[in-house]
Order: structure tokens, then C-alpha cells, then sequence
């Protein structure tokens, strides 16, 4: 018994030592940190620490480590997202020493941006799109998106944004996004000697709570969220490449009104999905 009960801890050991490289990886690799990792490694080190620390028989780490990844889910929720986050991210920095922050390496040639974690570097940022480039023969017919492929993204788009330097490409995987895409684009036509494209791309400014909730928690668990992020919108030329300082605040918080910025644009046409407020 007491072999067996080694043989789970040393597991428990490789299992969190293994997890931690996870989180490294995906940090290095997608440059991003996800709040729900976190919290999941720190709680199973916890767990071993305290079968150490109160001799307890490692068995209960067979109950622990599952424990642990349950509070990690519903840590999404006030209050255990204030209390555990900030202890959950002091443990991954201990991981994350060494990998380059993407909002320090911004000095690439070019950002791709295919999931929407990837995505959350533009989050609340006005954004100009250069390019629409649907893939696969994407289209919208009858006011139905089709698309060949279901397993790739309906289109590309080539960004600029303020705050990144460089070129940045991203990919549309929401067929409402690509709607509204396909509707400033292809359906209404843009006058490139009068109006341009802005963007907003937003997972949180959702209408609900709950709907808010889901989309955190499918952010945290498989980098993409399951509802539309993009608030498309056509302009007088000029609006965001002459006027620096009023783009340059044009930063969307949480708790602001994407309609408030909607209009401060003087936007000539939008399209915005009935989640988003």
C-alpha cells in the first residue's frame, strides 16, 4: 500500500510539473496566459504541499487534483476569480520566466491573429482593415454564409491598429463576423476614395452575464469563444489615419458603450451583432 501511495504522489509531482510546461508552452507558442491554467496548476501544487505538509495519505490526491480542477472552472465567478487569480498568476510567472510578453514584441514584420485568444491582443481597439480576402470560396447567399470547409476560416483580413506596429493578418471564424464582413465589402461596396473599414473586435461586451460567462469560460479552456466578436463599421476617409488623437483614446474598456464609439465616428454604416451592446 504504502508503494502504491508513493507511486501516486511522484505521479501527482510529474502531473504538475508536466501542466506547468503546458502553460509555458502556450504562452510561448500562442503569447498567451489563461487565467483558468493558472489557477489549475497552482491548486494541484497546493494539493501536493498540503499531503506533504499534514501527512496525508497521497490517495487523497485522487479526489484533490480533480477538486482542483473544478474550482479552477468556476474560479470564472466572483469572488473566487479575486481571490485566486492573483495568487494563480504570481505562480505562473515562476513558468512564464523567459517568455517574451507579446505587448512587448511588437516589432515583428507580422502578427497572425487566428484564434480568438490570438485575437485578444486587438481586444477594444479601433482597428482599419486594409484587406477582405474571403478563403475556400467563402460567400453569403440568400443571407446564408456558405462555405465548403467548415473545419477553416471563412476569410482573412489585413489590420492595422494603432498600438501594433507592424502588419498584422487575421483570420474570421465566425460566420456572423464574416457576414458582416461580406456585407460592408461585397453587398454594399466601399468608395476607397471616400470611405474606409474600422473595426472593433470585442469577447467582452456582451449583452448577458451568462453569455459573458460562456464566452470566458470557452476562452480559458480552448482559446476560442462560441459567439460573434466584430463590430464592423464604414467611415468617412480619413477618420483613422488623420485624426491620431482621437482614435489613439479610442480604446474600448469593459464597461463602455460600443454604440457611444459607433456613432462618435461618424460612422456611415454599421453592422453589429444583437449579442454585443
Amino acid at each position: 500500500m504504502n508503494i502504491i501511495a508513493i507511486i501516486i504522489y511522484i505521479f501527482g509531482v510529474l502531473f504538475a510539473i508536466l501542466w506547468g510546461i503546458l502553460m509555458r508552452h502556450k504562452a510561448k507558442t500562442e503569447q498567451a496566459t489563461e487565467k483558468i491554467f493558472e489557477v489549475f496548476g497552482l491548486l494541484m501544487v497546493v494539493s501536493l504541499i498540503l499531503v506533504l505538509i499534514l501527512s496525508l495519505s497521497p490517495f487523497h490526491l485522487l479526489w484533490m487534483f480533480p477538486a482542483s480542477f473544478f474550482l479552477g472552472f468556476i474560479s470564472l465567478l466572483f469572488p473566487l476569480n479575486f481571490l485566486l487569480w492573483p495568487l494563480a498568476s504570481l505562480y505562473g510567472s515562476l513558468w512564464y520566466i523567459g517568455v517574451k510578453p507579446l505587448e512587448t514584441n511588437q516589432e515583428q514584420s507580422e502578427v497572425t491573429l487566428l484564434k480568438d485568444r490570438a485575437w485578444g491582443l486587438v481586444d477594444g481597439e479601433l482597428c482599419l482593415i486594409s484587406d477582405f480576402s474571403p478563403m475556400m470560396e467563402s460567400a453569403v447567399k440568400d443571407g446564408e454564409v456558405i462555405s465548403p470547409e467548415r473545419n477553416l476560416p471563412y476569410a482573412s483580413v489585413t489590420l492595422e491598429c494603432k498600438k501594433r506596429k507592424g502588419k498584422i493578418k487575421g483570420f474570421i471564424t465566425h460566420k456572423i463576423d464574416f457576414a458582416n464582413l461580406w456585407a460592408a465589402f461585397r453587398e454594399r461596396g466601399i468608395n476607397e476614395g471616400k470611405e474606409e473599414v474600422l473595426i472593433y473586435w470585442s469577447a467582452k461586451h456582451y449583452k448577458y452575464k451568462w453569455y459573458q460567462a460562456i464566452s470566458n469560460f470557452f476562452l480559458s479552456v480552448s482559446g476560442s469563444t462560441p459567439f460573434p466578436k466584430l463590430v464592423v463599421m464604414v467611415c468617412p476617409k480619413g477618420k483613422y489615419g488623420t485624426q491620431e488623437s482621437w482614435t489613439d483614446r479610442l480604446g474600448l474598456s469593459p464597461k463602455d458603450e460600443i454604440m457611444v464609439y459607433v456613432y462618435g465616428l461618424l460612422s456611415i454604416k454599421w453592422w453589429k451583432p444583437e449579442v454585443i451592446e
